[in-house]
């Protein structure tokens, strides 16, 4: 039994934890930001593209994402990049390990950040294939509401206590995969400007503009 004189304390503390949970667990509140990866046009810096073979429900089977894109991009040197773009309400879905579904069959070593001149204040997260001569390469950026996201799992730590009251916002995960081909120096090759392209486009930036008002 509890006493009497707690009761109130009690009473308010089981409130609390009650608005989290018909938040989250009953009534599923999210926050919508108006983008659609719709805005990323069929042709970037010059390359034109296709779709993938993916099933309409890949994206949200692979990373329950309510709104995804993946298109193949060919340069002028016929090298093949494949571009994904997906947004989910479920942000370890994207950035935990996203490769090994996006890139399934390949093999990568530790991803690593890098900041470039192309995407200034933007962390890049680059994966390079592992194997005697793998020249493959990936690179993906994840962004939330407005800022770019360099340690997902400090970044979940950081908004734990604003997701208690506010209903959840999308993750977007941008990522380009090259197989093979010559992609050093990173800076202006066609991998990463496909990459800002797509984001600038996305944001409703042009792609000299400024991409990041805040990282995380």
């Amino acid at each position: 039994m509890i006493s009497g004189r707690y009761a109130g304390a009690v009473a308010v503390l089981m409130a609390l934890a009650l608005v989290p949970t018909l938040l989250h667990g009953y009534i599923g509140v999210t926050r919508d930001d108006g983008r659609r990866v719709a805005a990323i046009p069929p042709m970037l810096a010059g390359m034109f593209s296709v779709r993938t073979d993916r099933d309409g429900d890949w994206g949200r089977r692979r990373f329950d994402a309510f709104d995804w894109t993946e298109r193949t991009y060919t340069t002028a040197s016929g090298q093949r990049l494949v571009l994904f773009v997906g947004r989910s309400y479920d942000a370890k879905k994207l950035y935990h390990h996203p490769e090994i579904d996006i890139a399934r069959g390949r093999s990568y070593g530790g991803a690593s950040i890098v900041r470039t001149a192309e995407l200034p204040g933007v962390p890049v997260h680059v994966l390079r294939g592992e194997g005697d001569g793998s020249k493959d390469l990936a690179l993906y950026v994840l962004h939330y509401d407005d800022r770019f996201v360099e340690n997902p799992y400090l970044f979940q730590i950081s908004v734990a206590v604003e997701l208690l009251v506010r209903g959840r916002q999308a993750m977007t995960l941008f990522f380009v995969r090259a197989d093979g081909g010559n992609v050093e120096p990173l800076d202006g090759s066609p991998p990463l400007t496909l990459l800002r392209e797509a984001i600038a486009s996305f944001l409703g930036r042009s792609p000299g503009a400024p991409m990041a008002t805040q990282t995380r």
